[in-house]
């Protein structure tokens, strides 16, 4: 049996034994996929929150002036 949610809702699938294993497959790429998404996601954030102290320290430094 396979369970997903999508749009807000659980879809439940049962399977036939002889698509277990391409099933299995699909879901280690749909993991190995999300590892890459929250990846690019950290380093996003990483370049906000960098942009954002740059952007401190120059109000800072203007502020001194």
């Amino acid at each position: 049996m396979l369970s997903v949610n999508l749009d807000g809702r659980t879809r439940t699938l049962h399977l036939r034994p002889e698509d277990e294993e391409a099933v299995r497959r699909a879901t280690e790429a749909y993991a190995q996929l999300w590892e890459v998404v929250n990846g690019l996601t950290a380093c996003e954030l990483a370049d906000l929150k960098r942009l954002a102290r740059e952007r401190k320290r120059t109000r800072n430094r203007l502020r001194r002036a």
